[in-house]
């Protein structure tokens, strides 16, 4: 909200943000009004100051106007724009204009005091005085003066001061100590001001004498090879003037410390003229670069020369890499204060839309979930012992424990989330099985309740092992799990109806999870994904019914996406790749930060709370034998990877990267 005063021009503005935002502060209970049952202001204004911080507040001034229903008029401002005009009065004073216009709002919004049902989490009124205070000197650290005295000129930058610097530093005084009196520097500097002026002006001297050879060439009508010895790059715009008077080459000039005299070649697209009809420096020749052995001519468009010996060639490519110190000085860039050229590309001025989906009331991301042990830690867990079927171990059992983690977290973090596992109808014995961790911790039971899951929906292959001891075999990709877990609570339900109500085809069919492909490793499409997917397709029936008559009706396919959850598998193709099966697909590896953390669909938000991670064996196809982990997003930048061959959540960043091949979104 500061950052909205910040950046506003208008005391209109100020005034709405600023009586919402002490209705806020000051109330210390929000939502429905115990008397009335009505939302009370606090919740009204908090949501409207969360929706103008995430997209700005222009876009919702209106509704701020239908909220506080402001009732000031132009003679209740006609007060304060008299104090305002008394520019050079007022600061000096206990009295100041701004703050007593501030307190007024403060006192405004105390009216607005109502008791509601829930705990503000937002109730701070300490800072109403520091609040207060800032508004003292508003016009100093706002943009309301911007109308009046505009932006100012553009500094100038010494870019070009620093680059000077940095040569006599690091090139005239490389192996001088420093500092040095000021005869001394007058006496190196001048000597190297002398020194490449002699170097430019025997290059001046070369290149005379490299056009007369041109022109003989050009007489002998070698055609279609124009050179360009001389090339002038701008500068900047306010250095234009110096190409009037002055044509150089910015190639050519170099310092007088170089250890190799050598001319340097202009950077221009025209090749050799001999090269470019054909005749090409043959091994017998009488020229060869001293760097890297190979032929070149005597033409400073294919080698450069020493300056006192034209019998020494140094070849194109060896002398590109050598760039005048003129071209640092055009590209160098000014950095303040030693600090990081890479800044930071979030602030509390630019909206983040991502606060509207946020539970601000939401302290349930403290607790500290545990972790469920691979099965094939033999060594650390002991047998579990299942009813008509006697002792089982169980091997790698991380597909099945990486979707448990993320929805332990989806249960622990969502209200929303939380009420619909707990409210289902029927039984669910693996929504049961997370529930039961989060409320109790992993006990005694945990894991023979794991493996009567396992049993019962997976059905693992069971080997017999000695003394009456079984062992299930969990290879299982995370897609099985996610298809055998949720068949009574998919992501889609797609009803196929036809326009014949004679027709057998109209049935329901559950999707157990969406298929999100990309060829070029990004997911910024998720959105617009969803959105086609889930959209009403129509096309011919044609079904065959038993009779075997084809039918020719209107068939109509409608998506109907789950209103809690929703699952997303993830299949990265190169574009030679289109063709293969699935199977082939391959993880897709991104950086957590830049995968869409809210998915929108019909006015319902669906937050992303874990990313199932996958390291492929040396297969390298979807099914073979890996490894599973859960990167879990408990706060908005706080992730943790749950791994059940680790003791405990590890904290990690938004900038790691994943090996994505599942996403799971929930309210």
């Amino acid at each position: 909200s500061i950052g909205l005063i910040l950046k506003s021009q208008s005391l209109d503005e100020i005034r709405k943000i600023l009586l919402s935002l002490f209705i806020v502060i000051n109330n210390e209970t929000d939502g429905e009004d115990i008397e009335t049952g009505r939302m009370t202001p606090c919740e009204n204004e908090k949501k409207k100051l969360i929706q103008a911080v995430s997209t700005g507040f222009v876009d919702f001034e209106g509704r701020f106007d239908e909220i506080t229903n402001l009732e000031e008029s132009e003679n209740e401002n006609s007060p304060l724009a008299y104090e305002y005009e008394k520019e050079n009065e007022g600061l000096e004073s206990l009295n100041n204009p701004f703050q007593t216009w501030a307190e007024n709002i403060y006192k405004e919004s105390l009216i607005y005091i109502r008791e509601g049902v829930g705990i503000n989490a937002m109730f701070a009124p300490n800072l109403v005085p520091n609040i207060l205070k800032c508004i003292k000197l508003l016009p100093l650290w706002s943009g309301l003066m911007i109308p009046i005295f505009g932006y100012g000129e553009v500094i100038s930058s010494s870019a070009a001061v620093e680059s000077s610097f940095k040569k006599l530093k690091t090139v005239t005084f490389k192996n001088t100590d420093l500092p040095v009196n000021i005869e001394q520097f007058l006496e190196n500097h001048i000597m190297s001001l002398r020194g490449a002026s002699l170097i430019r002006s025997s290059a001046n001297s070369h290149l005379s004498s490299a056009l007369q050879l041109t022109h003989h060439i050009n007489n002998e009508n070698i055609e279609n090879s124009p050179i360009t010895l001389i090339h002038s790059s701008p500068i900047s715009e306010h250095n234009d003037y110096y190409k009037n008077d002055i044509q150089f080459d910015e190639n050519i000039i170099q310092s007088a410390e170089n250890d190799e005299d050598f001319m340097e070649l202009p950077i221009n697209n025209n090749e050799c003229p001999l090269c470019s009809t054909g005749v090409f420096p043959t091994e017998e020749g009488a020229h060869k670069c001293i760097k890297c052995g190979l032929p070149v001519h005597a033409l400073s468009s294919c080698s450069g020369q020493k300056s006192d010996d034209e019998t020494l060639r140094i070849c194109k490519s060896c002398l590109e890499p050598k760039n005048s110190y003129l071209n640092d000085e055009i590209t160098a860039h000014e950095t303040w204060n030693r600090k990081n050229k890479k800044q930071k590309q979030k602030s509390y001025l630019t909206p983040n839309p991502f606060l509207r989906h946020v539970n601000i009331n939401n302290s349930r991301n403290t607790v500290i979930l545990p972790i469920l042990k691979n099965g094939s830690r033999a060594e650390e867990l002991k047998s579990c012992n299942i009813k008509d079927i006697g002792k089982i171990i169980f091997s790698n059992t991380c597909a099945f424990d990486t979707l448990a983690f993320i929805f332990m977290v989806s249960y622990c973090d969502s209200e929303h989330y939380k009420n619909y596992i707990d409210g289902l109808t029927f039984i669910h014995p693996f929504f049961e099985f997370v529930s039961n961790i989060v409320k109790n911790g992993i006990t005694s039971s945990t894991y023979t309740e794991r493996a009567r899951i396992i049993l019962n929906i997976l059905e693992p292959e069971l080997q017999p092992l000695e003394y009456n001891t079984s062992l299930a075999i969990c290879n299982t990709t995370a897609g099985l799990v996610i298809t055998k877990m949720n068949i009574r609570t998919p992501t889609v339900v797609e009803d196929i109806i036809c326009s014949d109500p004679k027709c057998e085809r109209n049935t329901s069919h559950p999707v157990a999870f969406l298929t999100f492909q990309t060829s070029d490793g990004s997911l910024n499409g998720l959105q617009q994904f969803l959105n086609q997917r889930l959209s009403t397709e129509t096309s011919v029936c044609g079904y065959i019914s038993s009779k075997t008559l084809l039918c020719s009706n209107t068939k109509t396919i409608i998506s109907k996406l789950s209103p809690f959850h929703i699952f997303i598998e993830v299949l990265y193709w190169n574009n030679d790749e289109t063709s293969c099966s699935t199977e082939a697909g391959r993880a897709i590896e991104v950086q957590i930060c830049d995968i869409p953390k809210v998915l929108l669909h019909n006015g319902c938000s669906y937050e992303l709370r874990g990313i199932v991670n996958y390291r492929s064996g040396n297969i390298r196809t979807r099914s073979s034998i890996g490894h599973y982990n859960a990167y879990c997003k408990r706060s908005e930048k706080r992730w943790e990877i749950m791994d059940d061959l680790k003791l405990k959540p590890t904290p990690t960043k938004e900038n790691a990267k994943v090996y994505c091949e599942y996403l799971i979104y929930t309210v």
